[in-house]
């Protein structure tokens, strides 16, 4: 019983299908020049214009990477190195300017990470822009943000702010296009780390007015490794890795075709039954909020209520109550309903090791031992509502056995 969706997705057999080819016969290095790698330099030009369609983009803006960790990098660090190099050229014997980027508090650690990296080395000011305890970032609060700068004579000192659109732990949908509007009209760098949102709500770079746009192929039922980086033209970034000069030298490297290729079938599949799977969604998610709520009167609800200001595959709770005195270790949750073949996350999957609070947890008001204990329940296109209530039987079970 597999609840954990947010974390990876299993391959869809039609995925597999087109991929096989190009593990096989079709195994050509997209820069020769002879009819192997023409072949496969054709299905590389495909499934960019595939992907391109999907998120209103043009097809020379499409930039694959190994995933949205490495896009995410690659559009921070390319942004603010460039920025660096435009203020060498233009203030060589001025005061040094420090580049500011302004992020919320609740991003993915891969974004985060390194930001705190450059922080750490002095090279860039970081403003962290608070939620409110849904989880969601106030437009009025990036504004005064910027109205601040201005008044310090730091406007033209910012390279980038980086939103994401969708939390992956609590599920809550920020306002990007109102931001991404707000960036365009004053021509600052905006880039999105759209890799829950896509598959979940229209993922749509014209509509987000944005520069820059991460996405990943494994949440929506394509392969590992592979990504994308969206770079609006004109949006000037430093390479971060160099060498042969593939993907318009943005990112060098001889191109993983197979799964390029199922990650345009994977983001096909997922666009075509997005509002389909979106009313399954909603179904499970309210009964779910529900059972859990009437069996455990204890659980603490985290993240915006359900509605437009949060995806209906998404369901959080903490079982530990600070106000109850309740103190349930999600570790052993989640070994308990292991051994009971049921899937769900403690947290962000990629920070799965580690025994700290949750950030997001902490920063939309929960306690240490809250924040410690949030379980992420996501949904997919094999839950079914039979399924999805055996394990909800087994998640209260376990519960009150720990709490005991």
């Amino acid at each position: 019983m597999y609840l954990d969706y947010s974390a990876t997705a299993p391959l869809a057999s039609e995925v597999l299908g087109v991929m096989m080819p190009y593990l096989t016969q079709n195994f050509g290095n997209a820069s020769a020049l002879y009819s192997y790698g023409q072949k496969a330099k054709k299905a590389l030009d495909s499934a960019r214009l595939e992907i391109s369609k999907i998120i209103d983009a043009n097809l020379d803006e499409i930039i694959f990477t190994s995933g949205a960790t490495e896009s995410n990098n690659l559009a921070i660090m390319g942004v603010v190195e460039n920025f660096e190099n435009k203020i060498k050229e233009i203030n060589s014997r001025e005061a040094i300017i420090i580049p500011v980027v302004i992020t919320t508090n609740v991003e993915h650690a891969s974004v985060l990470s390194v930001l705190k990296k450059l922080e750490k080395q002095k090279r860039i000011e970081v403003k962290y822009l608070k939620v409110d305890n849904s989880g969601i970032v106030s437009v009025e609060d990036f504004k005064k943000v910027l109205s601040d700068l201005e008044k310090e004579n730091k406007k033209q000192n910012i390279a980038l702010v980086s939103c994401m659109a969708v939390n992956n732990e609590i599920g809550t949908i920020q306002p990007v296009s109102r931001i991404g509007r707000i960036c365009k009209k004053q021509n600052i760098i905006f880039h999105i780390d759209a890799v829950q949102a896509f598959g979940k709500i229209k993922t749509s770079v014209e509509n987000w007015k944005c520069d820059l746009l991460s996405l990943s192929a494994h949440k929506c039922y394509g392969p590992k490794g592979v990504g994308i980086l969206y770079v609006k033209e004109g949006t000037e970034i430093n390479a971060q890795i160099i060498g042969g000069g593939q993907e318009r030298s943005y990112r060098a490297g001889t191109e993983n075709i197979a799964n390029i290729v199922g990650m345009a079938k994977a983001f096909q599949i997922s666009e075509n039954l997005r509002e389909k799977e979106q009313e399954k969604y909603e179904k499970l998610q309210i009964f779910t909020k529900e059972y859990i709520e009437k069996f455990c009167n204890f659980a603490i609800w985290n993240g915006a209520e359900i509605g437009e200001k949060r995806v209906k595959n998404n369901i959080n709770f903490s079982f530990s109550n600070s106000e109850k005195n309740i103190k349930i270790s999600g570790e052993s949750l989640l070994m308990r309903l292991d051994i009971q073949n049921v899937a769900i996350s403690l947290g962000s999957a990629c920070s799965a090791g580690m025994v700290a609070p949750s950030h997001v947890l902490l920063a939309i008001g929960k306690t240490k031992e809250e924040a410690r204990t949030g379980v992420r329940i996501t949904f997919g296109m094999s839950t079914d509502m039979q399924e999805l209530e055996i394990a909800l039987s087994k998640i209260i079970k376990a519960v009150h056995t720990l709490k005991k």
